[in-house]
C-alpha cells in the first residue's frame, strides 16, 4: 500500500498514493525507539 519516492531528503513512502480515502496508520519499530502515527485528512 506504500508508494516509494526518492527525494533530496532520502527515501520517502506515501500510503494510499493517488487515493482520496482517509488513512490512519501506526508504524512501530520494536527496540529501535521509533514510533510514528499518521492521521491524514484530505
Amino acid at each position: 500500500d506504500f508508494a516509494h519516492v526518492f527525494t533530496e531528503y532520502g527515501n520517502c513512502f506515501t500510503f494510499n498514493h493517488g487515493e482520496t480515502l482517509q488513512a490512519k496508520r501506526k508504524v512501530s519499530v520494536s527496540g529501535r525507539g521509533l514510533s510514528l502515527l499518521f492521521n491524514v485528512n484530505q
